[in-house]
């Protein structure tokens, strides 16, 4: 008598900013963080408390787990010290020309890997990852506007203490910078997840995205930054129908960090997804919310 295949399961859990854990069983267990952070900023809506922090960061014994960092911003970084605390053995990959800051900053010494665009790496039997280009997307002259209004503002006086690097909302323009920003696939088991952690990708880069998914598969799920730019939901949707995917969870929406980040309303992309892209599920995820109603592949 065969032995029974084991259960496959899916669950995707959102932290807020363009950080996600994705857990997946197939008999084993494997985790992939995307830009691991928590923001414990006491300005943040919502709040996520160090129970949550420490869930999140959790994994079950003897899984597989690494993380990918897609840029150097704060808040896509920022979580790898409590990554490197809860899962001391495992690997850290980062954008090749990041990899001289990230390492010197977090003194990751040998949990550091690079990775470059167009490369796929096979860190886990069960488990390829290839990386794009991918650009951080430009901030417009009004939101650099509106931002340091707010960091002018009285409540924003108060966020300056947590905040890294930030004394004045002028120090902003410094930070700008994300060195170089690449988007992950990750293929599991033939579930397909990609992740663009800031929606600047040019024409030229969705079009190497495209053709290596006409060659290899669709993507099942795709996490996309929805913050950045004040045109960003259309940014978001070229994006979209060009890569097609069967689910679109859009991140890095939330105020993780005020006074340089706010709530962005995904309702306008949410509708235009809906209506010109009916093949695609959009799926809005609450922050520190895991979803597991993926059926696709699990069979």
């Amino acid at each position: 008598m065969k032995k029974p295949l084991p259960e496959k399961k899916l669950e995707i859990t959102w932290s807020g900013a363009a950080s996600t854990k994705i857990h997946y069983q197939n008999g084993v267990d494997f985790v992939i963080y995307f830009d691991p952070y928590v923001s414990r900023n006491p300005h943040s809506s919502p709040q996520l408390d160090a129970k949550f922090e420490k869930a999140f960061f959790s994994t079950p014994a003897g899984a597989e787990t690494l993380a990918l960092i897609s840029h150097n911003h704060f808040d896509h970084r920022r979580g790898i010290p409590s990554f490197k605390r809860t899962h001391p053995e495992s690997n850290i990959y980062v954008p090749f020309q990041n990899y001289g800051h990230v390492v010197l900053e977090y003194q990751l010494n040998g949990n550091a890997r690079t990775i470059r665009a167009g490369e796929t790496l096979k860190p886990f039997r069960n488990l390829t990852v290839t990386a794009f280009s991918s650009d951080h997307v430009t901030p417009n002259a009004q939101l650099i506007f509106r931002t340091i209004l707010r960091g002018l503002s009285k409540e924003g006086r108060k966020t300056y203490d947590h905040l890294p690097n930030i004394s004045s909302p002028f120090d902003l323009l410094r930070e700008l910078n994300p060195g170089q920003t690449l988007s992950y696939l990750i293929n599991l088991d033939g579930i397909r997840i990609q992740h663009i952690g800031s929606a600047g990708t040019t024409e030229e880069q969705l079009e190497a995205m495209a053709g290596y998914n006409h060659r290899n598969g669709r993507v099942n799920i795709l996490l996309l930054a929805a913050q950045g730019h004040e045109d960003i939901q259309n940014k978001d949707f070229v994006i979209a129908n060009t890569i097609k995917p069967d689910i679109l969870i859009p991140i890095h929406h939330n105020n993780s960090d005020p006074f340089i980040t706010e709530k962005v309303s995904v309702s306008e992309l949410q509708a235009r997804i809906e209506r010109e892209l009916p093949q695609t599920r959009f799926l809005e995820m609450k922050v520190g919310e895991t979803v597991r109603d993926f059926r696709f592949g699990l069979s």
